[in-house]
Order: C-alpha cells, then structure tokens, then sequence
C-alpha cells in the first residue's frame, strides 16, 4: 500500500471491506482506533482479525484471519 494514502483511509469501512488473508495498514499514530475497530467490527461480524506493528514502529497492521 502506498504511504501517502495511509493516513487518508477510513478505518472502520477500510477494515470491514477486508477478505480473509487480506490486511490493510494505517500510521501507528492511530493504533488506538485501529485495535478498537478491528475489535468491535470482529465482534459484530463475526470476523478474526491480527494486528501487527512494523518493526520500525510506523505502521500497525490489520490482517483478517478468519
């Protein structure tokens, strides 16, 4: 994914559109919003999903594991 638009995306819409196997990644300024929508979305949906942070700690991943 291209870093200029990783600050411009919508989280919720941009997690839910997810396929199993598929991630999306978003500034890790913005960890806290990410893990909560990853989680409430999972929850309501049915969905799994990982979040992971880069390891130079810019980026946090969330993949869609079931």
């Amino acid at each position: 994914m291209n870093n200029e638009t990783i600050e411009k995306l919508p989280i919720a819409p941009s997690i839910k559109a997810l396929e199993i196997g598929e991630s999306v990644d978003f500034p890790v300024e913005r960890n806290n919003p990410v893990r909560n929508a990853a989680t409430q979305i999972g929850l309501i949906q049915h969905k799994t999903f990982r979040c992971n942070i880069s390891d130079d700690r810019s980026t946090i991943t969330v993949t869609r594991t079931n």
